[in-house]
């Protein structure tokens, strides 16, 4: 036998590299290392972490808007709104969770003509503080309208 040997299960010589490894016992290791992660185990038995799931907010379930007794919000800057519709994106997406629009309205004379645009900080005694794109809608004499688009879908 020539150069370094190292007897490995069953008691068979295979050439050892420098640091005193075979090739068959680098392959050995990596294939239960291999199954290890395949069964969600580590050496040991103790089972990996599985991935937590991350909850959905409470403001972005349609079941949390249809269930609401009061509808009355506010912004962080005190302008008064009222949900007035939960509404379908779709024939298609009727009654889903995960894919809604809310409609708010609020007195038109407590806004300006810009107000509504973009993300606004909205509180609700129930749901807390949590924030929402709006696009305005109708401005009439009395009410303003708002819309908030919830769509949370991951698939087809």
């Amino acid at each position: 036998m020539s150069g370094a040997q190292g007897i490995v299960a069953g008691g068979a010589h295979a050439p050892m590299d420098a640091r005193g490894l075979t090739r068959r016992a680098l392959l050995a290791l990596g294939a239960g290392a291999a199954t290890a992660v395949a069964l969600r185990t580590w050496p040991g038995g103790a089972p990996l972490a599985a991935p937590r799931a991350t909850a959905v907010p409470a403001h972005l379930r349609r079941a949390t808007w249809t269930a609401l007794a009061d509808r009355r919000l506010a912004t962080s800057a005190g302008t008064p709104l009222e949900l007035a519709a939960v509404r379908d994106l779709s024939p298609a997406l009727a009654r889903r969770d995960d894919a809604f629009r809310l409609v708010f309205r609020t007195p038109a004379a407590a806004t300006g003509p810009g107000f509504g645009q973009g993300i606004q900080r909205l509180e609700h005694a129930g749901i807390g503080a949590f924030d929402l794109f709006l696009t305005p809608g109708r401005r009439g004499r009395r009410w303003l309208t708002l819309a908030a688009t919830i769509d949370r879908r991951t698939g087809p």
